[in-house]
């Protein structure tokens, strides 16, 4: 069982995307975003025409400003099997 659980886990870690974007206020931000699997084409699309409002295309699992924590990135890892690229 173990086995599946974690080939469901890295399977998601293909649909998280970095986004480095300023954010309303005009900051530099970053953002990890689990798109929907449906919405990949349309989100990669979009990103080249900004604005864009990242939280309509998934889930928002991490978001911050400056350079991102060891904290986020562990979090990504140990939950998601991501590593940042």
């Amino acid at each position: 069982m173990g086995s599946h659980i974690e080939a469901t886990i890295a399977s998601k870690a293909k649909l998280i995307h970095e986004v480095y974007a300023r954010d309303r206020t005009g900051r530099m931000a970053y953002y990890f975003v689990m798109v929907d699997e449906a919405k990949q084409n349309t989100f990669i699309k979009a990103l080249d025409n900004p604005p864009v409002n990242i939280a309509e295309y998934g889930l928002i699992l991490a978001s911050g400003y400056g350079e991102v924590p060891n904290r986020v990135k562990d979090y990504l890892l140990k939950k998601y099997c991501y590593k940042m690229k």
